[in-house]
């Protein structure tokens, strides 16, 4: 229900006292003169009394959209736009229609669609509007926009269309002169920063007006439904907009796109989004039309559409006809995890390719975006944990690279370097970290903007009793395998890939145990989803000749970090995913286990053993 502020109330106690004392001025009998100024006196004084919902309830019909009866919006940004900006925007946007279906348009080919701007969707032509029409359109626009800087909606609607149709610097001077509440106007800048693709000035801005805002509209801009699923979705939407603030926190911790860079592009963009959406909404509003709930979903996923393309069979009449969608240029990346969002940061993993129906964002300020082949492996090193890492980069198409190995300690937690190599094939990186819940990861820039990244959670090592390191794949130089840590992070490998004719080796660490105790270690190496063993030939201590579905044998421990290291034949594996199991049993029936997960890029089945 659409309420009136104090002014509103007052006007509304005027209007229904003026017609009295207007008939008691043409009235001669001075006892009625009396009579009425004491009848107005008394209507202003009730009119002035009556509680602004009510007079909201009098006056206009409850609409869906409107906040609540109690509501005093500093902004007015769910009501309709004043009629001097409806009439500009019907101009130019329920104009002339033109017709050319007989070809697709793709922005990311470097084609203009939709008239280069995306609220232009009733412009279904290939052949852009005239410069002048658009600049006619920007003028009024602006012009709409300095004669009443304090009608907050018109105006951020003035700079939303300068900015996608003119000049993002002309945008700035103008979101300049808002008038408007500041975080109202923080917003505005906002937009026009990240249009601008300026995302650290931007991010400023919007961190700036969101603690700020009216509540409801924080709670739309930073909302993150569309962009969850399954389990975190269903638990995200039973939480109240305050109740969501943690859980938001840590989901743009782990889709920061990259953690050596100041901000959160990533975030900015969502914001950004969500904002115009806001400007969209009622910009359809205008031309008497409103956007289903898909299409926001669409958007606050992948962007604004920028490309159409011509069906298959002929479209009816009108636009509807026409199938839209974000170009592969502008939502190409994934960067929020497809596991480990609301539960372990252990099992963090992701995709960085983007599909159709997948979130999509393209960086303004680097890219393209590599996702770099890597490994991570953790060890016990007295009270630290020690950290080895490697990445294989000669695939990739970095020149003049720099590669930095970052840790970032927790949302709003500024991460920190490493260490940092300028090897270009594997650069390789180890370092003591205090045992605690933290994200990690391998990042390299160019000097033309190409970035590549890998990414891992980690998790301390259990402290005390019987446990186990990662497992360490290594790339080993003939039969001789390492003894100790330092050799096997000298020859680890830069990824969790095994090639066609390589063995696969592996270094492993357990601790809790005292000198010369004895130890059951098992290995097992299990085909996703089949169950298959495999065989162990050869270790530093025990052999077995012939394929064995389980590989188990005992030895006594040399200290309390007893180093392990073996190789498995993986000849005439298929090729796929696999589980590589390690697991240990102590004297005294302890046990504990570590998984490796494996790609075997191997030769076809049946291949010579």
């Amino acid at each position: 229900m659409r309420n009136f502020n104090h002014m509103s109330a007052r006007r509304f106690a005027l209007a229904v006292a003026r017609a009295p004392l207007s008939t008691a001025c043409c009235r001669t009998d001075n006892v009625m003169k009396t009579l009425h100024i004491v009848m107005f006196s008394l209507l202003c004084v009730l009119a002035l009394a009556v509680p602004r919902g009510a007079a909201a309830q009098e006056s206009e019909p409850e609409t869906e959209q409107s906040p609540e009866p109690d509501t005093v919006l500093e902004v007015a940004w769910r009501e309709p736009h004043r009629a001097a900006v409806v009439g500009i925007l019907k101009g130019y946007y329920t104009g002339l229609i033109h017709r050319d279906l007989t070809t697709a348009c793709r922005a990311d080919r470097g084609e203009v669609c939709m008239n280069g701007d995306h609220e232009d969707q009733r412009w279904t032509s290939s052949t852009p509007r005239e410069p002048e029409q658009i600049a006619g359109f920007v003028e009024r626009m602006t012009e709409a926009a300095l004669e009443e800087p304090g009608d907050a909606l018109g105006f951020a609607q003035a700079v939303y269309a300068v900015a996608r149709l003119g000049s993002t610097e002309e945008a700035l001077t103008l979101a300049g002169q808002c008038t408007s509440v500041d975080w109202w106007c923080e917003l505005v800048f906002g937009m026009v920063q990240q249009r601008a693709g300026r995302p650290e000035r931007a991010e400023r801005h919007f961190r700036s007006a969101l603690p700020e805002a009216d509540s409801a509209l924080a709670c739309q801009l930073t909302g993150i439904d569309e962009l969850l699923a399954g389990a975190d979705q269903r638990a995200y939407r039973g939480m109240s907009c305050a109740g969501r603030a943690e859980f938001e926190r840590r989901f743009w911790w782990l889709a920061d796109p990259m953690l050596s860079m100041p901000g959160n592009d990533r975030w900015v963009e969502h914001v950004n989004r969500r904002f115009e959406l806001i400007l969209h909404e009622r910009l359809l509003w205008a031309l008497g039309n409103t956007h289903p709930v898909s299409h926001e979903e669409a958007v606050v996923r992948r962007g604004h559409e920028d490309s159409w393309n011509k069906p298959a069979v002929a479209p009816p009449p009108g636009p509807s006809g026409l199938r839209r969608w974000t170009s592969l240029a502008a939502a190409r990346y994934r960067f929020t995890p497809v596991s480990g969002v609301g539960g372990a940061v252990e099992d963090l993993r992701y995709e960085l390719d983007a599909g159709p129906n997948d979130e999509g964002y393209t960086p303004a300020g680097y890219g393209p975006v590599f996702e770099a082949p890597a490994q991570f492996a953790r060890f016990r090193r007295g009270g630290s944990l020690f950290v080895a890492a490697a990445a294989e980069l000669d695939d990739l198409p970095l020149r003049f690279a720099s590669t930095l190995f970052v840790l970032s300690p927790g949302p709003e937690r500024s991460p920190r370097v490493l260490d940092r190599s300028e090897r270009t094939g594997r650069p390789t990186f180890s370092t003591l970290v205090d045992p605690a819940t933290a994200v990690i990861g391998i990042e390299t820039v160019a000097r033309d903007g190409a970035t590549a990244r890998a990414r891992s959670g980690l998790v301390p090592l259990a402290a005390d009793g019987l446990a186990l390191s990662d497992a360490l794949l290594l790339a080993p130089a003939g039969d001789d395998l390492p003894g100790d840590l330092d050799e096997a992070v000298e020859s680890m490998l830069g990824r969790t890939t095994i090639e066609p004719g390589e063995e696969m080796a592996v270094y492993w660490e357990i601790y809790g145990l005292s000198f010369g105790q004895p130890v059951e270690i098992t290995l097992q190496l299990r085909k996703d989803g089949e169950g298959l063993l495999t065989r162990v030939l050869r270790t530093l201590r025990v052999r077995a000749a012939a394929p064995a579905t389980e590989v188990s044998w005992t030895e006594a421990v040399i200290g309390g970090t007893h180093p392990m290291a073996v190789t498995i034949d993986v000849t005439g594996e298929e090729e796929g995913d696999y589980e590589l199991t390690i697991g240990v049993t102590g004297p005294d029936g302890s046990s504990a286990t570590r998984v490796r997960r494996v790609r075997l890029a191997v030769a076809s089945p049946g291949a010579a053993q």
